[in-house]
């Protein structure tokens, strides 16, 4: 049987004055991404809903955890993302849209290492 790959989100729940405690909710998320491994996972605003969310590497796909209701979708799939590489949320190209840069292998071929920048459009990523 596969081992669930589980991603602990704590999410602030409250500060009511500058120097109170915070407190934080656990929730447990299996991963979507095929395979055995979660190589690696980022948060950033996606949407630009103003709410963060995960962008999470695996053996198979480049997923994206869409903040509220946490439904994954792919960015990229086919090869390893993120394996000894990490993944960055930036808009790399100035058009106000978050991009995902992380690296990339064949599961068979890790001598094929890349550096990929998945652009952001309104069309989808590319």
């Amino acid at each position: 049987m596969r081992a669930a790959t589980y991603l602990a989100v704590g999410l602030l729940l409250a500060a009511p004055a500058l120097g109170a405690p915070i407190s934080f909710a656990r929730y447990d998320m299996t991963s979507r991404n095929a395979g055995l491994l979660s190589e690696g996972f980022t948060v950033g605003d996606l949407d630009g809903d103003g709410r963060p969310d995960m962008v999470e590497g695996g053996e198979t796909a480049l997923l994206w955890y869409h903040n509220p209701d946490w439904t994954s979708a792919a960015i990229a799939t086919g090869f390893r993302y993120a394996a000894g590489a990490a993944i960055e949320v930036e808009d790399i190209d100035g058009d106000g849209r978050p991009d995902v840069v992380t690296g990339r292998y064949p599961v068979d071929d890790s001598d094929a290492r890349e550096m990929l920048w998945f652009a952001n459009t309104a069309a989808g990523w590319v």
